[in-house]
């Protein structure tokens, strides 16, 4: 969470109703099968990209090394309503945090996924089963509606539990 917590970047104001795209996801695919699924989605409303051929792994925020992987990323967050957090090596993504900082709506695609200690998670994210992927574009453009609200749940969540003042009393309270 800290790694997210430094990454100014994501602090997205532009309103959820203007955004390009129904939903997004840049990333890895060799981390997991899931996100080989999500790239073959086919929606023009989309942006999807596979990061696994670029040189220089992800550097945090729109600085240092690599920085125009990082403004890509901010730019296409900023411009969806739904961002795609599908499981990566282990059964979840950073990426959840970095869509509720930016106060887009996290879909959690993993069956394993757990969730941590704090947030009222079910307020404001979108869940499904990894073998359900398909029906993603659908499922998000019958919720299309929803994604103000469910987006400021997500930023207020962050602000209440992963946010740079509050995150050590988050860790200190999961026992972590």
């Amino acid at each position: 969470y800290i790694r997210v917590a430094e990454n100014d970047s994501l602090d997205i104001f532009e309103p959820i109703e203007d955004c390009r795209y129904l939903y997004s996801f840049i990333g890895s695919t060799k981390n997991h099968r899931v996100r080989r699924k999500v790239l073959c989605l086919q929606d023009s409303r989309a942006f999807l990209k596979d990061s696994s051929q670029d040189s220089i792994q992800q550097a945090d925020g729109v600085r240092g090394n690599n920085k125009d992987r990082g403004i890509l990323f901010r730019d296409v967050m900023a411009n969806s309503k739904f961002v795609l957090c599908p499981r990566g090596i282990g059964v979840s993504s950073w990426r959840l945090f970095e869509t509720m900082r930016a106060g887009r709506v996290p879909v959690v695609i993993s069956d394993q996924w757990a969730p941590p200690i704090g947030p009222d998670w079910g307020s404001f994210c979108v869940f499904v089963r990894e073998r359900d992927v398909s029906t993603i574009p659908r499922l998000l453009a019958e919720r299309e509606g929803e994604a103000p609200l469910l987006g400021r749940r997500a930023r207020d969540e962050w602000l209440s539990f992963y946010d740079k003042n509050v995150i050590f009393n988050t860790v200190v309270d999961s026992g972590l």
